[in-house]
């Protein structure tokens, strides 16, 4: 299987991951786009959101968050309904970047 991202390499399908550009924890669907990515690139793109998004709600990014920190704070995103249309144009506009291979 391809990464959108590095299409010159080839993976094992356990190695890809489906990325949805609108993150599901924001109200976002298969409709809206996805690509698979390699771990590294899922990882990087997933980063990059929830960094934009802790942002607008005051909370700092931290290096060393864990999985398990990191997927809290997606859950305490999802629950901020009324800024879930600022995260999705936050989203648009990172999806932009990372996969019309704009610089960040």
């Amino acid at each position: 299987m391809k990464c959108f991202l590095c299409p010159n390499k080839d993976f094992l399908e356990k190695e890809i991951h489906e990325s949805h550009d609108i993150p599901k924890y924001i109200g976002g669907t298969d409709k809206e786009g996805r690509h698979h990515l390699c771990k590294q690139h899922h990882t990087f793109y997933d980063t990059l959101l929830l960094k934009r998004f802790l942002k607008v709600v005051g909370i700092e990014w931290s290096e060393d968050y864990c999985w398990e920190e990191i997927a809290q704070l997606q859950k305490e995103i999802s629950k901020l309904k009324q800024l879930h249309p600022k995260f999705r144009e936050i989203a648009k506009k990172i999806k932009e970047v990372v996969f019309d291979g704009r610089e960040i």
